[in-house]
């Protein structure tokens, strides 16, 4: 063997070794790129399934007060109409002691003699069918579900924003408080 052929073989061997461990430097770079790149994926994810499930519990929101209004629409407008009933049943009663009915047509003493009980029996229809269909606890119901939904996405949208910026141990936490 002369020393060109020892010298090439060092600069073989010399540069095998340099592509040897260039190959480990990068072998170590493409696994620090897919740790990086495993957590993004794995974040965005958690953020996805975050964000899909505020806007399914924000439309369920929605629809609560819908039905919220619409009962708190029908127990206002049946009280109103017991208010205003009751508030006739009064002003026939006054009228009903002040006149002498007695010496009137048959007709008006028919009026002030049935009509109280009319009124009356309307009332209490009104008030038991208010009673029977649970407006009042319907409508306590749906404002505790509301508030407490509107609790929840407030947590989780503080989730998802505290997960944009988290590291991987974080990330953990945030799933764990999910």
């Amino acid at each position: 063997m002369n020393d060109n052929e020892y010298i090439t073989t060092e600069k073989i061997v010399s540069k095998e070794q340099s592509l040897i461990k260039k190959n480990n430097e990068l072998n170590i770079l493409d696994t620090k790129i897919e740790k990086k790149h495993s957590l993004v994926l794995e974040k965005t994810k958690f953020i996805d399934r975050l964000e899909s499930k505020i806007n399914k519990l924000a439309n369920k929101t929605i629809l609560t007060q819908m039905k919220y209004a619409y009962y708190k629409w029908w127990y206002d407008l049946l009280n109103i109409f017991i208010i205003f009933i009751s508030s006739c049943l009064t002003v026939i009663e006054a009228i009903k002691n002040e006149i002498d009915y007695d010496s009137q047509e048959d007709s008006v003493k028919y009026f002030f003699k049935l009509s109280p009980i009319i009124i009356s029996t309307i009332i209490v229809i009104i008030g038991s069918i208010l009673k029977f269909l649970r407006f009042q606890e319907n409508l306590e119901k749906m404002a505790r579900i509301t508030e407490k939904s509107i609790l929840t996405i407030y947590r989780m949208k503080k989730v998802q924003e505290e997960s944009h910026f988290a590291s991987n141990t974080d990330l953990e936490k945030y799933k764990g408080a999910y």
